[in-house]
């Protein structure tokens, strides 16, 4: 689940629920920073993979795929800063 906090023409704020697995996508425009407010899993960056936890600041740029993996059965709660605001075509999914 994803709720908007705020947004203005230059930054929007989220808090995104993920269970599972988050679907792999990258932006063009928009650079995004997560922030971890509860939960552990995994993030996946490009070719990259780090756990993440409860306190972890994670910046991502533009032009990378990336996503979430959460433990079996279990969710994270992030906050998502995107910069420009958020802007759903600029959401670039993987095919499958």
């Amino acid at each position: 689940t994803i709720a908007e906090l705020y947004s203005s023409d230059d930054v929007s704020f989220t808090i995104a629920t993920i269970t599972g697995k988050s679907t792999p996508h990258m932006h063009k425009k928009m650079e995004e920073i997560y922030f971890i407010l509860r939960g552990e899993g995994t993030i996946h960056i490009g070719d990259e993979s780090s756990p993440i936890k409860e306190g972890d600041l994670i910046p991502i740029p533009k032009n990378i795929f990336h996503h979430v993996l959460t433990r079996e059965g279990e969710s994270i709660e992030v906050i998502v800063v995107t910069h420009p605001k958020f802007d759903k075509s600029d959401v670039i999914e993987v095919m499958p």
